[in-house]
């Protein structure tokens, strides 16, 4: 929070400096900048001429990151085992569970951009901050199928005493979780550097910029399981309890191109921007887990897993992938004085080639772990923004 609260007074203050350098500075794009002089409407030739010189710019971000795509929690449904609720008692075994209750959940954030322009040539310096999106979701009675890799008795045995001949039996154990609940919680930033050039008055009346540079995106996803019970053939929801995270961590660097046009209309300017960044993505996946935590103290007992107690894990892989983005803007812009517009209008991101926490989970006991694949999947982010502008 305090970071936040940190970066909206650092935005707010580049503004105030802005504001107070014109007043004071010595340069002449800052001391022409007549914050509060009438508006520029005429519509002599083609229309009125761009600003030039330093500006500036905040927005307020309404956005909404697409969710992952849908994974099961376990292995696939398409995976039985049969199970054995006593010696004589069984039935096939399917993950019941998956993702697809995340869906996209929208945030604020802010965006600031800052540069300068004179003569067709200029340069901007933009970046943005989304908060932090979350949904939780909570199910009961959800069986899951995890493989086991134990040879002969394996982890996710039991052993039972039929009725009958009191002989022990080895059976497969069910495994339902009392209850269950997902968290997803996933959050970016980033930062852009680029040069602008700014051409001749259009034939219409508008003006077309061209951008390059460099830009870093982040996107960072935390998918959290939480369960009660699970492991025991007597739905005992005391024994069992198992918890595992799962971090995904995008870091996309590389150079960028753009492309803005924008025409003004008396008061109003209609602006179009276009960029393509092509990334060098280093993914970075963590996963915790604690599974069955409490059945070493029942060690044994009647319905519960003959040779395991439980585990705890930690594991980290990383992977390198080429990831596009691309992103368009359309905004409307109202100017109030000379110097000074309101704005709002939509943005929109894809990307590709991206990790995904909730896709990235083996479930494969003792321990469970990091898949190798599920890391080359597409995002799309979008949502409306409003805010002002100086000078632009």
């Amino acid at each position: 929070m305090m970071f936040n609260r940190t970066k909206r007074l650092l935005a707010a203050g580049v503004l105030v400096l802005l504001v107070g350098s014109a007043a004071t500075a010595e340069d002449q794009d800052l001391a022409g900048l007549q914050l509060f002089g009438p508006a520029e409407v005429s519509s002599y030739g083609r229309g009125p001429m761009p600003n030039e010189g330093y500006f500036g710019s905040i927005d307020g971000l309404y956005w909404g990151i697409s969710q992952p795509e849908t994974a099961t929690i376990g292995q696939p449904s398409v995976i039985t085992r049969e199970v054995w609720y006593d010696a004589v008692i069984s039935r096939e075994q399917r993950s019941t569970l998956d993702t697809s209750s995340i869906g996209t959940v929208f945030s604020g954030g802010t965006r600031v951009e800052f540069g300068r322009i004179v003569d067709h040539h200029g340069w901007m310096l933009s970046t943005h901050r989304l908060e932090t999106a979350s949904v939780g979701r909570t199910f009961t009675d959800v069986d899951t199928v995890f493989i086991d890799n134990v040879p002969i008795i394996g982890i996710v045995d039991y052993i039972t005493l039929p009725d009958d001949t009191q002989v022990p039996v080895i059976r497969s154990l069910p495994i339902t979780f009392n209850q269950l609940t997902i968290e997803n919680k996933v959050q970016t930033w980033g930062v852009e550097l680029m040069r602008l050039y700014r051409s001749r008055q259009l034939h219409n009346g508008g003006f077309i910029e061209f951008m390059y540079g460099a830009r870093y995106f982040e996107l960072n996803e935390d998918f959290t399981v939480s369960t009660q019970g699970g492991f025991s053939s007597t739905g005992d929801s005391g024994a069992g309890g198992s918890y595992w995270f799962t971090r995904a961590e995008n870091h996309i660097v590389g150079p960028q191109i753009g492309l803005r046009y924008f025409r003004k209309f008396d008061r109003w300017m209609l602006n179009l921007e276009g960029r393509f960044l092509g990334g060098v993505n280093i993914q970075n996946a963590r996963q915790e887990t604690q599974l069955a935590v409490g059945l070493a103290d029942t060690f044994g007992g009647l319905g519960l897993p003959y040779s395991w107690t439980g585990s705890s894990s930690s594991s980290r892989r990383s992977f390198t992938e080429f990831t596009p983005l691309v992103e368009f803007r359309a905004e409307l812009r109202y100017q109030v004085t000379r110097s000074v517009s309101i704005r709002g209008g939509w943005t929109g991101m894809w990307m590709d080639n991206t990790i995904r926490g909730a896709n990235m989970v083996d479930y494969t006991l003792p321990s469970m772990g990091i898949l190798t694949a599920g890391n080359r999947q597409d995002t799309f982010i979008h949502g409306v923004t409003v805010g002002v502008d100086i000078n632009r």
